[in-house]
């Protein structure tokens, strides 16, 4: 039921471990261009994020997932033709958009289609997790195609390839999506039928009173924004960190990037499979989540304070391949249990602005520290804030199903 979710991740993945190289040895991209350049896409996919959850709530969770990978497809084949600062800006601005066209509606679609079976809401929890896991093992498989690609031929040529692949795969899903040999027919969801607009609103104004009145969704936006905060130091500053230090063995950054990871990826994937009980429990999200941020700083601490690159390299390992695998699972499975199938995708959008908002402010905040100090401090200080994410989970009741909620 989840097969698509591993070329989705290797398609993700593999553009982005070429493309983390790119940016640094080909565009040369300045520390604080690199943070911009993940400013400029978490302020679109703020932007973006609610009225595309409303669209895949109204119309369609499956075209949403279409559109998404057609217009990151686009972005992604752009990117390699460029290595000018504004142009990559405007390349990560159409990638922003179109991520948040499935961001939410893959979870609601897998979650009312099980509903709509009868499954019970922890097999629900597990199959999230599982598909998650499908995508890290995706990733996997992409980064060690789509980096020796990059390093047999060029990154650029990498780059567009994954374009062309997440292309196919849109068109995949639009002609010939089937599950056990039947078509893709969305049947736990129902289209809004007359008048959409108005549809739409009653959707928005829905999730927005839920996101208002319940103190354990604005908990864990809460929460998420302040992790996030962190977050984008580590996604655009530890390559540069790393090479900064000199890679071992005389490795080239694309060789030695893939490895790195695919190791995390690999990683994640086991401790997902091994969450996975863990996860369809009472508060096991929250018990996770909470756990997974200590291990985040933990790991920007070792590459904040890496005199080699091979302790950073281990850092990374833990932060965005353990802890990053097992977050934004978590984050979903728990707030999916507090929304109901008509403003799923939306309320899950929510999720992705507290994300993106986080990783805003964060950059602009973690830029500056770069500009007066240098990258070393600016990983120390998301080390901070991952730490200060897991202590205000730590302590605090889990979050309540949809039965107790209403």
């Amino acid at each position: 039921m989840v097969w698509w979710a591993a070329l989705l991740g290797a398609a993700l993945q593999g553009f982005w471990v070429v493309t983390s190289v790119y940016l640094v040895i080909v565009a040369e991209l300045s520390a604080a261009q690199l943070l911009l350049l993940g400013t400029a896409l978490e302020v679109t996919v703020l932007v973006s994020e609610v009225p595309t959850g409303v669209v895949a709530d109204t119309i369609s969770r499956k075209w949403s997932m279409v559109i998404s990978m057609v217009v990151m497809a686009i972005a992604f084949i752009v990117a390699g033709t460029t290595t000018s600062f504004g142009g990559l800006v405007v390349v990560n601005v159409v990638w922003g958009v179109g991520w948040t066209f499935t961001s939410g509606a893959d979870i609601a679609w897998l979650a009312d289609e099980l509903g709509h079976r009868g499954v019970d809401q922890p097999a629900v929890d597990q199959a999230i997790t599982r598909k998650a896991r499908w995508q890290q093992r995706g990733g996997a498989a992409g980064l060690v195609g789509f980096g020796l690609l990059g390093w047999l031929t060029t990154a650029a040529g990498a780059m567009m390839s994954a374009g062309m692949l997440l292309l196919g795969l849109a068109i995949w899903i639009a002609t010939r999506f089937t599950e056990h040999g039947l078509r893709f027919t969305e049947r736990g969801f129902s289209p809004a039928r007359g008048e959409r607009l108005a549809h739409s609103a009653h959707v928005l104004r829905t999730g927005l009173a839920l996101v208002r009145t319940d103190r354990a969704v604005v908990r864990l936006l809460m929460i998420t924004l302040v992790f996030n905060l962190g977050a984008e130091a580590m996604d655009r500053l530890t390559e540069a960190r790393l090479i900064d230090l000199g890679l071992p063995l005389g490795l080239s950054p694309v060789l030695f990037f893939t490895l790195l990871g695919i190791t995390g990826l690999l990683g994640g994937a086991v401790l997902l499979r091994r969450v996975e009980p863990v996860m369809g429990q009472t508060d096991g999200p929250r018990r996770l989540y909470a756990a997974m941020a200590l291990v985040a700083a933990v790991g920007a601490v070792l590459v904040a304070v890496a005199p080699v690159a091979a302790v950073g390299a281990f850092g990374v390992f833990l932060s965005r391949g353990l802890a990053w695998s097992v977050l934004p699972v978590a984050g979903s499975v728990w707030i999916n249990r507090m929304t109901d199938g008509d403003v799923r995708a939306t309320v899950q959008s929510f999720l992705g602005q507290a994300t993106s908002a986080g990783q805003i402010a964060g950059g602009l905040l973690l830029g500056l520290i770069t500009v007066l100090f240098d990258l070393s401090v600016a990983i120390g200080a998301a080390a901070g804030l991952f730490l200060v994410s897991g202590v205000l989970i730590i302590g605090r009741p889990g979050a309540r199903s949809r039965a107790e909620i209403r």
